[in-house]
């Protein structure tokens, strides 16, 4: 067919059909895409664990209940805000090297340093750092997971 000639009735119902598949196909994707992205929401929202997400200058883009509570603020009032302001500056410099130092050959790292409780006591935690890459090989994004290892500091401190 040349671009003069019209397309018959039979051709353009083949391509509505044809398009009325593929977005049929599309929302089926779009829906068991929806399913896993609430089961691993709900997965990581009832973990016991300190789970977030965040930019490379330190910007949370996501934290879970078990971060909320812990620092005693709302989704809200983390996200957006840079998790550098819950670490005493002492520590800040070594997290942000940690985190720098994760390359797509070597992904993950996990390190040790102190937070300000909400009650401004200084504690320990445990973090494991995840860096996501861009196509361009930089680091676009990180996901952490964290534990409060401040008994276990103190035990050992106890033991010297």
């Amino acid at each position: 067919m040349t671009m003069s000639e019209k397309p018959s009735y039979e051709e353009l119902e083949e391509r509505i059909q044809a398009l009325e598949r593929a977005e049929h196909e599309r929302q089926l994707a779009k829906s068991a895409l929806q399913k896993i992205e609430d089961l691993y929401r709900g997965v990581v929202e009832d973990m016991p664990v300190l789970v977030c997400t965040f930019l490379p200058g330190g910007e949370i883009t996501f934290v879970n209940k078990s971060y909320c509570e812990y620092f005693e603020k709302t989704s809200d009032e983390l996200v957006g805000s840079n998790f550098l302001s819950l670490i005493p500056e002492t520590d800040q410099n070594v997290v942000m090297e940690n985190i720098s130092a994760l390359t797509a050959e070597a992904p993950t790292q996990s390190h040790e340093h102190t937070v300000i409780a909400p009650n401004g006591e200084i504690r320990w935690q445990r973090w494991t750092n995840r860096a996501l890459f861009d196509e361009r090989g930089a680091g676009s994004m990180y996901q952490s997971i964290g534990i409060d290892i401040t008994e276990q500091k103190l035990a050992e401190e106890a033991r010297r």
